[in-house]
């Protein structure tokens, strides 16, 4: 998504930093600890759901991390039912896990396609238009995220077991090394 950090950087009205694997993990790299230190220090995380996604270990992982923060920071409750794990949705869902399928998404389904002529039909600039509109909620989760404490590294390694215990039993949560 070319158009998603200049629609933040200008929604937030500063420079934003964005952790994308593909394209922060240089060669000779660790890469466990490229991502647990962008975990560590992000704010919010934006997922792209679909089943690879909750079949990858290190997907599945790092979600879990965001939403361990947010259970000890008390975000998804009554009295803040905001959260820092922010979703798009690009496949029907139906056999998410779990707690994903109660967390809100961005609906995406209908823009998920691979051709490359996708960006020249009118549902590109439909989807263009739906991610304006969305930066805002992830501009809010930004700004209403804590500052950055010592204790997001500490829960990098801290299996969550609460979430393995709402989670349906073919989930398991694995534990970086």
């Amino acid at each position: 998504m070319p158009f998603f950090k200049p629609y933040l950087k200008d929604t937030l009205n500063q420079e934003v930093n964005i952790f994308v694997d593909r394209d922060e993990i240089y060669s000779g790299d660790a890469w466990p600890e490229r991502i647990k230190n962008a975990l560590a220090h992000s704010k919010c995380m934006v997922a792209i759901w679909s089943p690879s996604y909750f079949n990858s270990t290190w997907c599945k992982l790092e979600c879990n991390v965001m939403l361990r923060r947010e259970k000890e920071l008390g975000y998804r409750t009554i009295k803040n039912p905001s959260g820092l794990v922010l979703p798009i949705n690009i496949f029907d869902g139906e056999h998410f896990p779990y707690y994903a399928r109660r967390i809100q998404y961005l609906d995406c389904r209908n823009f998920f396609r691979v051709s490359p002529g996708f960006r020249k039909t009118e549902r590109y600039v439909d989807f263009q238009d739906l991610l304006i509109k969305w930066v805002s909620a992830v501009a809010k989760s930004i700004n209403n995220a804590p500052p950055w404490s010592e204790n997001y590294e500490i829960w990098l390694d801290d299996p969550v077991d609460y979430f393995n215990q709402t989670s349906d039993s073919s989930f398991r949560l694995p534990i970086l090394e």
